[in-house]
């Protein structure tokens, strides 16, 4: 990868003047990568190569100053291109240091050269710009934003484009050097490897690199108060954690086995991609976790089951990225199957098979749900706020300890319940008067603790119906929320562990270290993993992965003894 372009470069120089050529034959990048879920994510006709971000927080506005370079390469003869840029004020926008014109419609920053630039050609863009970040609109994180201690910056799937400019697509994937000035009391976490802070004043800047290319959903910026770990794997690798200060040494407990885990995937998938690896452990109320790149980041509490899984991603998402956003399994599925993997090597197949049946069963309507956490878990991946009354609150209750409720501590859970009942979002503290660990619910409890809690189903559902529902195929994905579906991380993680069965674990972890050999750092889609599949197994898998990724309902496991018939009462 290039360094940042300084002065006019040599594609300056291969610039047509639009006088000499007729405008007629000069091209514009389309305004969208052409995903089949964001249909204005990237853009057409550029590479973007290199990002050199700078940018300074003042902590009592939340306003930014930014500076962002980007060294770019025309993909066809280019008279105007599109970036993905979300409200922030633009004070200055050159290319080769020269000043030109640009428009914004909505997210589109749209950009015109100062001269047609032919397919190939590599340029510099400057802009500067500032502003205090603000959620985009329809999307899963709101990228940069105010958070418990100071900022956190996550940005799956679009939100990036929120606190820089950028051709938002996992396609296109380039280096990044990432500079944050903060007040002095602040500490600052981003991806790749940290140098040495700065201190100027009463400001500090911290600056990290990224060797290897990277997509922009993944890049990541947390500033507040932390205590940094530096290990290292047997293979090598620094590790760099942060840890929020203040942080209980309990809560650190599933982080222990990070760097084994790192290298435990190596052995299984090949080497660990990047130069560094690490997390972030937050002190917010988020139970979720994110995958960005050499730098996972995590809510607290967390366990070593979701640590697996962002580890996993390093590979899976990160390494390869999607080629389109509908493919989704194919970072989520394998990121759970792995996590699935680390704890079959560390309990044995025991743990293996109890996580096969465990989540087989999940999609056959039987769930698990938390009682410890759960109002958080519904704030999290529901949308409407419910009012539930007393009597709808018993009977949840009763759900949960298999209608046998100790009548006194039902009295007083329910004593908990105003007249106009109380939020879904805030049943912790009623539960924790009744003592049962979990709920585990067959189909029909399911489907009336649903209802109670919001309005997801109706009682006269029939079985396939809500199956196919819960487990849909992987790529069936045509919406945001499917993409974050359990038919893409449960049912994906299934059908890896169903190919494995299928063709033994050799040819399993050979297609696995095949397909990063062959498509790491850049990306790949469902057809590129399945041909692979087949051609390094030398077995016909045709019929096998249009069940499992394309099929209504999810396939038996009949080497379990799993079959959907039995769930369906």
């Amino acid at each position: 990868m290039k360094s940042k372009i300084i002065g006019v470069s040599i594609a300056t120089m291969m610039m047509l003047s639009a006088s000499e050529h007729n405008s007629s034959t000069a091209t514009v990048g389309a305004s969208g990568a052409g995903d089949s879920i964001f249909a204005l994510e990237g853009n057409g006709g550029i590479d973007v190569e290199h990002y050199a971000l700078s940018i300074r927080w003042d902590d009592k506005s939340g306003i930014i100053d930014a500076n962002a370079s980007l060294d770019i390469k025309s993909t066809q003869r280019l008279s105007r291109f599109n970036l993905d840029f979300h409200d922030l004020n633009i004070s200055a926008l050159s290319i080769d240091g020269k000043a030109c014109s640009y428009s914004r419609d909505g997210d589109e920053l749209i950009i015109t050269l100062p001269s047609v630039i032919e397919s190939g050609s590599s340029f510099g863009l400057e802009v500067l710009y500032s502003g205090k970040p603000t959620a985009v609109k329809d999307a899963i994180t709101s990228g940069w934003g105010s958070a418990k201690a100071g900022v956190e910056a996550v940005s799956e799937p679009i939100s990036s484009k929120n606190w820089f400019p950028c051709n938002n697509h996992p396609k296109d994937k380039a280096t990044y050097s990432i500079n944050i000035t903060v007040p002095k009391a602040y500490d600052v976490v981003s991806n790749g490897t940290p140098s040495e802070p700065t201190l100027d004043g009463d400001k500090k800047t911290f600056r990290f690199q990224t060797r290897e290319p990277m997509a922009s959903y993944l890049a990541m910026v947390a500033i507040g108060h932390y205590d940094i770990e530096k290990l290292q794997t047997k293979g090598g690798i620094p590790i760099y954690n942060y840890f929020y200060k203040g942080m209980k040494e309990e809560l650190k407990k599933p982080f222990v086995n990070e760097a084994k885990i790192i290298d435990f995937f190596a052995e299984r998938f090949g080497k660990y991609p990047f130069a560094s690896a690490g997390m972030v452990a937050t002190d917010g109320e988020s139970i979720l976790a994110y995958e960005t790149q050499t730098r996972s980041l995590f809510g607290t509490p967390t366990n070593e089951r979701m640590v697996a899984h962002e580890i996993a991603h390093q590979w899976f998402g990160d390494f390869v990225s999607l080629s389109d956003w509908r493919e989704s399994w194919l970072k989520e599925g394998f990121a759970t199957y792995s996590s699935a993997l680390w704890f079959e090597h560390t309990q044995g197949k025991k743990a293996m098979d109890a996580w096969v049946k465990g989540n087989f069963e999940s999609l056959m309507g039987i769930q698990m749900l938390p009682k410890v956490g759960l109002g958080k878990l519904l704030k999290v991946f529901e949308t409407k706020e419910k009012m539930i009354k007393a009597k709808d609150i018993e009977t949840l209750i009763n759900l949960g300890t298999n209608n046998k409720t100790n009548p006194t501590e039902m009295k007083a859970a329910l004593a908990l319940v105003p007249a106009e009942g109380i939020s879904n979002f805030h049943l912790d503290e009623v539960f924790s008067k009744v003592k049962f660990e979990y709920f585990r619910l067959t189909f029909g409890q399911y489907v009336t603790f649903m209802n109670i809690v919001d309005t997801m189903m109706s009682n006269d559902r029939p079985f396939e119906e809500v199956v196919s529902a819960l487990a849909g195929a992987p790529k069936s994905v045509k919406s945001m929320d499917q993409m974050y579906s359990s038919g893409v991380y449960v049912r994906g993680a299934l059908a890896m562990h169903a190919l494995r069965i299928k063709v033994g674990d050799e040819k399993f972890f050979a297609i696995l270290k095949a397909y990063f050999k062959r498509f790491g750092n850049s990306h790949a889609g469902s057809k590129e993993f399945t041909q692979l599949a087949k051609e390094v197994s030398g077995e016909d898998l045709d019929s096998f992965f249009k069940a499992w990724l394309e099929d209504k309902l999810i396939p038996d496991i009949p080497e379990y003894g799993l079959f959907k018939k039995n769930y369906s009462k």
